[in-house]
């Protein structure tokens, strides 16, 4: 429908707007569409968003070339807790292992600089988190 088009496009146009090196919550991100009830929401959207690579010789829609895991980094939302949620295992590329979502997401945010705990995903909010 054309709310959920325009709901989708407000979450992932904000989370566009985190800066390198922070991290918001799922709520603010809520809050910052006028959605405050529909944090879950913003997760389910940042957690199943569409993988995409440009030299994929699957057609995509021009909302997947604008909108995918490379352009939106939902690796800068955590929890109002300051928390990685858990996301299950990912399998790894080329090998028969699997690697825990939370480790795969607290990889992404250490190379920008972001101190995560290694034993408990937790990320200081006063020092990296973004709230405007």
């Amino acid at each position: 429908t054309d709310e959920a088009l325009a709901f989708h496009q407000a979450v992932y146009t904000t989370a566009q707007q985190i800066p390198f090196g922070k991290v918001t919550s799922y709520g603010h991100i809520a809050k910052l569409i006028d959605k405050p009830l529909n944090p879950r929401q913003v997760g389910q959207l940042l957690k199943y968003l569409q993988e995409y690579s440009e030299d994929s010789t699957q057609d995509v829609s021009e909302f997947t070339q604008r909108f995918n895991h490379l352009t939106v980094p939902w690796w800068r939302v955590i929890s109002s807790q300051g928390k990685i949620s858990s996301r299950g295992p990912t399998p790894r590329r080329n090998t028969n292992q699997d690697v825990l979502g939370e480790e795969r997401q607290a990889r992404k945010l250490r190379l920008e600089g972001v101190e995560v705990s290694e034993s408990s995903y937790q990320v200081d909010l006063g020092e990296y988190g973004w709230f405007p």
